[in-house]
């Protein structure tokens, strides 16, 4: 991981461990690596390349064949490796090898796709529980037969190759081969272990695997060796970063079990963002075991029970927040080196003692009032590394009550779509992006921009977008400046109610830490509303725009401080509260009239375009009749055709009462209708001036029943029909 070395192109390189497998041929050994050391008894033969260069060599005191690339690697890992000749893999042709799981003996294959520096270069082949094995055995010698050694209901004798027919798959190839593998690994891992596994029988193959490995360690038949799934990956300095095992290393027992459990059941009562990491979680602190603690090169703290070593990164950060109380203190000069001994840090930060004098108990205090955190913030490449290991540490050192409430997982910014690189000439600098766009237009590009849980891709013509988007906004405050009035329309109320729905959605959005969401409603669709105030009236109520100007300082601070100024108030805007909505001021029936206006608008103009109309000359609106109002409700209390037909005043229109109902009970269940056909002509006629003056022509409103024209029959509850002459 990234987090925890010095890596330039880490390109999400993971630790791979292989069991090592030994088959011997007489006093030699072909140690074959295998991630899936429990499917051993399904071995059918070993796999060498026959282009490859090999090594006889004495490992630990036995005779190994593997290959050369794998000499450095067992090395690195503690072995002691005499090579004494090298050979070419043609050389085991025609030889046998004896599975020390099974003690029966079985060839060796040449397979040219074997790769020599994958590990030791020899492989096992298992075909009846390996799609790659399958194929590669019924070319290599179509006579063997695939030995199955997990029961999983639904297969036969060689579930690889009937998942292999299964997606049509006959070339190693495809594509989808790999697909196929993990699928089949997955559904063999909650399988049961085969009637030919001696005395692993019936064990689930979750518990078989380390079972198996511990069986043939304690026999001697097996060892580990260990690889990235990524290679080559390089440090900084440009050396490339090898997996090296370091004697009388010191561990931290993460895999003790009380101390685990505690930590799990802590990651419940967590706020985690995303989501899906409070899932994620528990499987990561499931695996981790014992982990190396300390280092011998670099800069950082002498370990203390051994100052031959120091202790490592990720160790030594896990509760660095606990330390910004303390530093402030040292940096001031209040305390001293000598202070910060164990007796300093029992108190402060568990309780523990007395305080030697009044700068330890403010130092405490100070503690007591910001801890527990509330939110640890990291990139999402700490999601495995840092994240597990700041619970772990909080969780083990400190009591209950100042254990971590949250995390938030951040993703990653590049530049058109590739990562920033000092050697590519991409990167961009935070003063050139805020002189070129302004601080504020970088900050709500970034804020709304960066969709949680997506790398943010920044482009400059985007960024120009946004630095309009805040010049837009210093407009239309002006304006609304300007036109400042104490009016109480219906419009009014309409706005008011439209504000307190923004600030109640926008709170809901940043208490759960949706930026982008927050400033959708904050910004983007505020603007959208006011602009359609200010069409439709012309006035401004500026206690609305005192609210808004207060949800947007988080996001654009220097243009809302500005207008906030210009609203004549003296203090500055950084001292005031986010705003507070109005449940009593939100009124359903006026914003849903203002939506019906607007889209009436939408739909003359979409009717103009379509039948090309440039000027019309009159446009007719009418509402709904009435009995679609009285079938629409009776509909949606649940009453069915049958007992509405019934009814005497329906019969007469049937036809249209039937197709009607049919039609609205499709999208069951029905929202309750907001209007009466009588709100909806009051409305629209309300509105008439303003269609009027926008469109520049005659307006007509039928009430309900009024028009014999077919678009008053087509009109709906909410969706009055609509003629364009």
């Amino acid at each position: 991981d990234p987090a925890e070395a010095d890596i330039s192109d880490w390109n999400g390189a993971q630790i791979k461990d292989f069991v090592i497998l030994k088959f011997r041929s007489g006093d030699t050994i072909f140690p074959a690596a295998t991630m899936r050391p429990e499917t051993i008894f399904g071995a059918t033969n070993i796999w060498v390349n026959p282009k490859g260069t090999y090594v006889k060599a004495v490992v630990d005191g036995e005779k190994w064949v593997i290959a050369e690339d794998a000499v450095k690697k067992l090395e690195h890992l503690g072995k002691t490796v005499h090579v004494h000749e090298h050979v070419s893999g043609k050389e085991f042709l025609g030889m046998k090898v004896t599975n020390p799981a099974t003690e029966k003996d079985i060839p060796i294959i040449f397979g040219d796709f074997v790769s020599t520096d994958e590990a030791t270069g020899v492989v096992m082949s298992v075909p009846a529980h390996d799609p790659h094995d399958f194929i590669h055995l019924a070319r290599a010698n179509p006579k063997a037969k695939p030995i199955k050694v997990v029961d999983m209901p639904g297969f036969g004798e060689a579930p690889a190759g009937e998942m292999l027919e299964k997606f049509k798959i006959h070339d190693f190839n495809d594509a989808k081969i790999e697909t196929v593998k993990k699928e089949l690994y997955k559904l063999e891992f909650l399988g049961k272990m085969a009637e030919n596994t001696g005395k692993f029988k019936g064990m689930p193959v979750k518990e078989a695997k380390k079972a198996i490995t511990d069986w043939l360690l304690s026999k001697k038949e097996a060892d580990f060796i260990y690889e990235l799934s990524v290679k080559p990956i390089h440090c900084r300095c440009g050396g490339e970063v090898i997996i090296k095992a370091v004697k009388n290393q010191w561990f931290i027992d993460y895999g003790n079990f009380e101390w685990k459990n505690k930590v799990k059941k802590h990651i419940i009562d967590m706020n985690m963002y995303p989501p899906e990491y409070q899932n994620e979680l528990p499987g990561i602190i499931d695996w981790l075991e014992g982990r190396p603690c300390v280092r011998r090169k670099g800069l950082g703290t002498k370990f203390p029970f051994d100052d031959k070593w120091v202790i490592e990164a990720i160790s030594d950060s896990t509760i660095y927040m606990s330390f910004f109380i303390i530093s402030k203190y040292f940096n001031q000069g209040k305390i001293k080196m000598v202070d910060l001994t164990d007796r300093f840090f029992d108190y402060v930060l568990l309780g523990k003692g007395k305080a030697l004098n009044k700068t330890w108990e403010k130092i405490r205090k100070e503690f007591i009032y910001w801890y527990p955190l509330d939110m640890n913030c990291g990139g999402k490449e700490h999601k495995s590394v840092h994240f597990p290991f700041f619970i772990y540490n909080h969780v083990g050192i400190f009591p209950k009550k100042h254990w971590p409430k949250g995390i938030f997982l951040n993703w990653h910014l590049v530049v058109y779509g590739k990562k920033m690189s000092k050697s590519k000439g991409n990167v961009v600098f935070w003063k050139d992006a805020i002189e070129k766009y302004g601080a504020d237009a970088v900050r709500l590009y970034i804020a709304h921009g960066s969709n949680q849980w997506v790398d943010f891709d920044w482009k400059n013509e985007e960024a120009e977008v946004y630095s309009n988007h805040v010049k837009s906004f210093y407009g239309i405050a002006d304006e609304l400046i300007k036109k400042k009035s104490k009016s109480n329309t219906s419009l009014d109320k309409w706005m008011t109610s439209r504000m307190n729905r923004i600030i109640k959605d926008a709170t809901e959005h940043m208490d759960k830490y949706e930026i982008r969401k927050t400033i959708d409603k904050a910004f983007f669709s505020t603007i959208s509303d006011i602009n359609w105030y200010m069409k439709r009236s012309g006035k401004y109520n500026l206690d609305v725009l005192s609210s808004w100007v207060k949800m947007l300082s988080p996001f654009i601070p220097h243009a809302a401080e500005e207008v906030w100024s210009k609203l004549g108030n003296k203090k500055s805007l950084v001292n005031e509260k986010w705003p507070s909505y109005k449940k009593s001021a939100i009124n359903l029936k006026i914003e849903a009239g203002e939506d019906m206006i607007r889209q009436i608008m939408g739909d003359v103009g979409h009717i103009k375009k379509l039948a090309k109309i440039t000027k019309p000359k009159k446009i007719s609106i009418f509402v709904a009749p009435r009995w679609k109002y009285d079938v629409y409700n009776k509909a949606m209390k649940g009453k069915s055709m049958k007992a509405i037909m019934s009814e005497k005043k329906y019969q007469k229109i049937g036809k249209y009462v039937a197709g009607y109902f049919n039609k609205i009970t499709k999208r069951m269940p029905l929202d309750k209708l907001t209007f009466s056909a009588l709100d909806e002509y009051k409305i629209l006629n309300n509105a008439k001036d303003f269609f009027k003056k926008n469109y520049g022509c005659s307006i007509e409103i039928f009430a309900s029943g009024k028009s014999k024209h077919p678009k008053a029959d087509s009109a709906n509850p909410s969706k009055p029909g609509i003629l364009v002459e």
